[in-house]
């Protein structure tokens, strides 16, 4: 089964065309992810919505859930 988002780059890891999980999950996560149905560019448009809307790119990242205090701006 290979996703048509995916290319191998290294043993371990993928590159995604879509971005998701960072835009390099390993092999089995890319599996799990063609096995849930998740690999499509639908997908990925609505997870980065969902982001955008939980952490908008125009409030400062101070320190939170996803930021890291020593993200200084």
């Amino acid at each position: 089964m290979t996703c048509p988002h995916a290319t191998s780059t290294t043993r371990e890891y993928n590159a995604c065309g879509l971005g998701l999980y960072g835009g390099r999950p390993s092999h089995g996560t890319c599996a799990q992810c063609m096995a849930r149905g998740e690999n499509t560019p639908e997908f990925a448009a609505q997870l980065a919505e969902r982001s955008e809307r939980s952490h908008p790119a125009t409030a400062a990242r101070v320190s939170g859930c996803c930021d890291s205090a020593k993200n200084y701006i």
